[in-house]
């Protein structure tokens, strides 16, 4: 099994209904991390996928997983959205990480989410259990700004912040599969920046 890192470019996709019910069903064969960074002022989204060797030449082979992902971001209006990144992202000034599962009351996570943080980065890891879609999530901070975890329980999600070495080397090379996921109430969705930003950041190592 390989997992491979794309960027995502463009705007988001828009099919949501499509895209929700896409997401469904490719959940319930493989994991799916969505990614949102900001750096600053900029925010730059990302996917880690199961995917195939030929991914970073985009010559995948039949069946791979992170090929059947971009036909669902074309077929939704996202044809050139997954741009294969052959590092991994590069090491961010963070302090702070909160780890956090939905309750029946959460809500979606979305890209304001960041604004209070200089340094951010957001993740949810989503994956099938007990017949369901389920993640969780990670938010990982600078110093300044409020709690993570209390802006996540605003929110309707568990959480908790952790500032112990372990905790911070998770936020920077998340393995998949490691937290448990609890049942999500909504659609299964992509974490992605807003529109009209400009020129992208550069948040690969």
């Amino acid at each position: 099994m390989t997992h491979t890192l794309w960027r995502l470019a463009g705007p988001a996709p828009g099919e949501p209904e499509q895209l929700a019910q896409g997401l469904r069903l490719h959940l319930a064969h493989t994991t799916l991390l969505s990614v949102l960074m900001q750096i600053g002022e900029r925010q730059q989204a990302y996917l880690r996928t199961e995917g195939c060797e030929g991914c970073a030449h985009e010559r995948c082979a039949p069946g791979c997983y992170a090929e059947l992902l971009r036909r669902l971001l074309a077929s939704c209006g996202a044809p050139d959205a997954m741009q294969p990144i052959a590092d991994d992202l590069a090491l961010r000034p963070y302090r702070r990480v909160a780890f956090a599962w939905p309750t029946a009351l959460a809500q979606p996570l979305a890209p304001a989410l960041l604004t209070p943080w200089g340094e951010a980065r957001l993740q949810i890891e989503w994956r099938w259990s007990a017949g369901a879609v389920g993640c969780t999530a990670m938010l990982a901070v600078d110093e300044a700004g409020p709690e993570p975890d209390a802006v996540l329980q605003g929110l309707g999600w568990t959480a908790w912040t952790q500032t112990n070495r372990a905790s911070l080397w998770l936020a920077h090379w998340p393995i998949l599969g490691v937290l448990p996921v609890r049942r999500w109430p909504h659609a299964p969705l992509l974490l992605w920046p807003p529109v009209n930003q400009g020129e992208p950041h550069h948040a690969v190592a």
